[in-house]
């Protein structure tokens, strides 16, 4: 029988897989060409950029989870996140996202803006809603949240470098939640419907689609 903690784990990959599966027909109705992006790579070189913050190990350990293509238009690429929500319970769901990460996708906009967030809440009712940014618009965190697992230290001190106006805070570390790495909130108010983001930060206003940011 699976452990709590695999269920849980595979639980949360289940939710990433059918956020992904939500976004990439948004993209494809829009006239883009999508693939995934965020496969692993030969193991040996996984292993050493784990243990390296420098900017390419980041965009090597951190790449977004499709790349979207429309010819003769533009590139870019899309990380992806996913949430169960209840408004009834919630004004708006908090995505997390690891706080390498998001330096990472900071960095594959360094020179101009190719890589975008794209959010997608699971409602009760079975609709989803999503929304989007460019990764370069999640400003630095208030707050990163640190687990306390066997590498506390380390992590602490790591972020302490990496995000030296951020408060850090220390959290308990649960490996039924997540890989354990230290995390941040994407703001639900940095984030527009996708429809919206498409037509105008992708393809101009006059390419929007009309589409509903929430839909069955």
């Amino acid at each position: 029988m699976a452990s709590a903690t695999t269920a849980n784990w595979n639980g949360r990959n289940g939710i990433h897989d059918r956020a992904r599966s939500v976004v990439r027909p948004i993209m494809e109705a829009s006239g883009f060409v999508v693939d995934h992006h965020g496969a692993e790579f030969a193991d040996g070189l996984s292993e050493l950029v784990q243990t390296q913050d420098d900017r390419c190990s980041l965009m090597l350990r951190y790449r977004p989870d499709l790349v979207c293509v429309k010819q003769q238009v533009r590139s870019l690429l899309c990380e992806v996140k996913g949430k169960e929500f209840n408004p009834a319970r919630y004004a708006a769901p908090e995505f997390i996202i690891e706080a390498r990460s998001l330096k990472g996708l900071w960095e594959w906009n360094a020179g101009g803006r190719v890589a975008m967030v794209a959010c997608v809440a699971f409602l009760p009712d079975g609709r989803q809603r999503v929304r989007a940014t460019w990764a370069d618009a999640i400003w630095t965190p208030r707050t990163i949240l640190v687990p306390e697992r066997w590498d506390f230290a380390d992590q602490w001190q790591s972020m302490k470098m990496m995000f030296p106006t951020a408060e850090l805070k220390r959290v308990m570390y649960r490996p039924d939640r997540g890989s354990g790495t230290p995390y941040c909130m994407v703001p639900d108010g940095l984030l527009t419907d996708i429809d919206s983001f498409i037509g105008v930060e992708l393809l101009g206003a006059k390419h929007r689609q009309g589409r509903l940011a929430i839909f069955g």
